[in-house]
């Protein structure tokens, strides 16, 4: 469900892209699947201690993903910031250009 959500903004919408299998929101989907996986074969074999390191990495590797989304989502948010910002400033430069000169206002 995520990925399908982050899919739709990421794409603006346009059904025939897809996510890179680098995406940060595919490697966390998937290390969230690989963490659940994990967690089921270390309850069925409580005494394997492979298990264990196995489901640990896994667990290591959810917390990787994880920055790795928050860096792209803060990433999106300071690009959504500038872009505003710049839009701002440009509506200040055109309102600054079309003022008649000589005319104040007060």
């Amino acid at each position: 469900m995520a990925v399908d959500a982050a899919w739709k903004e990421v794409t603006n919408g346009d059904s025939d892209k897809q996510l890179a299998d680098d995406h940060p929101v595919i490697k966390l989907e998937r290390s969230t699947w690989e963490v659940r996986s994990a967690m089921a074969v270390v309850l069925h074999n409580l005494d394997n201690p492979n298990a264990q390191k196995s489901f640990i990495r896994r667990v290591q590797l959810l917390a990787t993903s994880t920055s790795s989304i928050v860096k792209f989502l803060v990433s999106i948010s300071e690009d959504d910031r500038e872009t505003s910002s710049s839009a701002a400033n440009a509506d200040d430069v055109w309102q600054t250009t079309t003022e008649k000169p000589g005319k104040k206002e007060g």
